[in-house]
């Protein structure tokens, strides 16, 4: 599982460049100041009017009133000066508070600057809910009168987080043609792939002419906007990195929770730690939670559980001594909820059994819109009220994402053990690097969404695996499988659901209904927009040889991947047959050398945000292609792990001996993990024997007497 670094850029730039040269000799400069739309360049030429009224001025990025305008329904406009001078070199610099749950699922424009031979257009493209929040760009030059367009877009989940953001556009000529660079926060972001705006005449497209400005273009950009600045030359990184530092957003420290700190209970640091994660969901007020490993239980009583309603983020995995997201190590460290009040739960969960009678019913409530849990275990959760109880481990009821998170022995009398209830339209559940395994349910086993209109479900680097559906019972629901994504009202609209390198194994399902709706995922719509895709993964030894199952008309896209028992619908490069994982009766499903599933997948997805590592956190394509499922054979540890510290192990694959090298520091450990992050074996010495373990895929984990951590995998033959 990768370990991520969030959002530290700007507290980086502020601490590097706070007090940084703003560069000069802009055209325009809007500071909205008191609310004034004046430019501050020349007061009283090309000022801003407003058309409605309706923006409002509100507190800026360091929390100073009347000083950024949320845009509403309003827009802003100025007037052309006459200018006749074509500029091909612009630059646009603004800062920018979006919430993706606010934008129309369509494009929205953030700012048109147009110009007699020329125009940029600068705006958000939410019309693909399987990849919303798009950042773009649309240019247009001419060539002896002759129309010429540029365009790109990239994904920037961060900038509709609803905090803000810098963000610079800059054009410059490279020979016939005008090149864009985008930055974010000071970065410079990459475009998948480029429309360029250029000329086949020699010399680059005329561009902005006697320029005009458009602030939200009739008025959908619901967002907010402050510090509005246009250049009529290039900046450089140097500059745009400065004016990313000015008056940076205040970084609002996390709030700290581990069980065993004896400070404060404050939250304010890791030794005055709050002891009780609700304490810290209470008072975290938009800001992310930091929890140490140990065992979180709600309050005592079944109908109790952890609440979030205003938190930012929720991240586990923690030692209790890391000043950034990238040290903690989730897989070593594991931080767990559990309703488990008198930890008594046997392994093997049970309806109406005598040692859930105490367990809460669910463990997680989720109310923040785009919250992210990640790296945390959930289990104990006993949902038992009647066969309608849905989702003992997660109740979600906005855009979430799930990353690098466990549910396991959770009991639902109904359907799920995460559920969603998607609202409002346009919502998102993305789940990635996520393990669901040994939950009992009454119906699907593993997820359930009321999915709203507009809504999209993504699963990424997903092991879903040794469930149990007991349906048609006393506590069951009528419908089994593993997933199903039912629209609310049954008519949603351009619903979206996305599987991706994910594993669908070993589920079981026990009197399933003999009529419709039996099937590892099951999707229902009466639209014909709903698109549902499947891409590199594995169904495999689940007792509903089903994988597919729709009811009504739908697009479907399968691609690239295997079932041991076909699939009933068409799809590209579809392999039937045995995936060949190491050990799955010990939960390892990693692939074997031989596997038909290495180096058949689709590998243009790699280029995907989403699949740069598998679910160890490895490299993604070690081979010839990528590889189906959620672990790449072969794979090399991250770009985080290597940094950290240079490390290399030989012989790998390995039979007996596995030798350490850890280069130009001195050694103090190695601990072996299997892939469910259990620890295996330590080892105080550069030579670890790893003979008496079984066949498989492990990661070891090095730390240095410096205390310096690396991480790989290796393969025990």
């Amino acid at each position: 599982m990768k370990k991520t670094l969030p959002f530290l850029i700007i507290a980086f730039l502020f601490t590097m460049s706070a007090n940084a040269q703003i560069p000069t000799g802009q055209l325009w400069d809007f500071t909205f100041t008191n609310g004034s739309l004046v430019n501050q360049v020349t007061p009283g030429t090309a000022d801003l009017t407003t058309n409605n009224q309706t923006a409002v001025s509100v507190i800026d990025r360091v929390g100073t009133a009347n000083t950024a305008y949320q845009m509403n329904s309003d827009y802003f406009i100025n007037t052309r000066q006459g200018s006749t001078v074509n500029n091909q070199e612009i630059s646009m610099s603004f800062w920018m508070k979006v919430d993706l749950a606010d934008l129309a699922a369509n494009t929205t424009q953030i700012f048109l600057i147009g110009g007699s031979s020329g125009f940029l257009n600068i705006r958000i493209n939410n019309s693909d809910s399987s990849n919303p929040g798009r950042f773009e760009y649309y240019a247009r030059g001419s060539v002896n009168g002759i129309q010429k367009n540029g365009f790109a877009t990239t994904s920037i989940p961060s900038l509709t987080d609803d905090t803000w953001h810098h963000v610079a556009l800059v054009s410059e000529v490279n020979g016939n043609t005008i090149e864009f660079d985008t930055y974010v926060d000071g970065v410079l972001q990459s475009y998948p792939s480029v429309v360029s705006l250029n000329s086949t005449a020699g010399a680059a497209p005329q561009f902005i002419t006697d320029p005009r400005l458009i602030v939200a273009p009739q008025g959908a950009f619901p967002g907010s906007l402050d510090d509005i600045r246009y250049y009529e030359r290039a900046l450089t990184s140097v500059e745009v990195t400065a004016l990313a530092s000015e008056n940076s957003p205040i970084v609002q420290p996390p709030l700290y929770v581990d069980a065993n700190a004896t400070g404060a209970n404050d939250g304010s640091s890791w030794a005055n730690a709050y002891i009780k994660l609700q304490d810290a969901l209470d008072n975290a007020n938009t800001v992310d939670v930091w929890v140490a490993a140990g065992t979180y239980k709600p309050l005592a009583g079944v109908s109790e559980s952890f609440t979030v309603n205003n938190t930012k983020n929720i991240y586990g995995g923690f030692n209790g001594t890391e000043t950034t997201l990238a040290e903690r190590d989730f897989i070593t460290n594991i931080t767990r909820l559990s309703g488990d009040q008198q930890n008594n739960d046997t392994a093997i969960p049970a309806f109406n059994a005598a040692d859930r009678s105490d367990n809460n019913r669910v463990i997680l409530k989720v109310y923040a819109s785009n919250t992210v849990i990640d790296g945390i275990y959930i289990s104990g959760g006993h949902a038992n009220v009647n066969a309608n109880q849905n989702g003992a481990g997660a109740l979600i009821n906005k855009s979430t994402t799930i990353n690098n998170c466990v549910f396991e022995n959770n009991i639902s009398y109904g359907h799920g053990t995460i559920t969603v209830n998607s609202s409002p339209s346009g919502s998102a559940f993305l789940s990635q690097n996520n393990i669901i395994k040994n939950n009992l349910t009454g119906g699907v086993c593993a997820f359930y969404d009321n999915i709203s209109i507009d809504g999209s479900v993504r699963f990424v680097n997903t092991l879903i695996v040794d469930n149990t559906s007991l349906t048609n019972s006393i506590f069951g629901q009528s419908s089994t499988g593993v997933v199903w994504i039912n629209p609310n009202s049954q008519n949603g609209t351009a619903v979206n659901m996305q599987f991706l390198n994910s594993v669908v194994a070993n589920n079981t399902y026990s009197s399933p209904n003999s009529g419709n709706g039996n099937a590892n995922i099951r999707t229902y719509s009466d639209q014909l927009t709903a698109s549902y895709s499947y891409y590199n993964c594995i169904f495999y030894g689940n007792s509903v040889t089903t994988p597919l199952f729709n009811d009504g008309p739908r697009n479907f896209d399968l691609k690239n991947s295997l079932s041991d028992n076909g699939y009933g619908i068409s799809g590209i490069n579809m392999i039937t047959g045995d995936p060949l994982f190491v050990d799955p009766a010990n939960g390892d499903y990693s692939l074997q050398s031989t596997s038909p599933s290495v180096d058949t997948g689709l590998s243009s997805l790699y280029n995907n945000q989403w699949l740069q590592y598998d679910l160890t956190g490895n490299n993604r394509i070690a081979g010839s292609s990528i590889d189906m499922g959620a672990y790449e054979f072969g794979a090399t540890a991250g770009i985080n792990d290597v940094e950290q510290l240079s490390m290399s192990l030989y012989p790998n694959p390995v039979t007996n001996i596995i030798n350490i090298i850890v280069k130009n520091n001195a050694f103090a450990k190695a601990e072996v993990y299997n892939l469910q992050g259990q620890q295996i074996l330590i080892s105080q010495t550069e030579e670890v024997n790893v003979q008496d373990l079984k066949t498989g895929m492990y990661i070891i984990k090095v730390t240095t007497e410096t205390g310096e951590i690396a991480t790989k995998q290796f393969i025990k033959k």
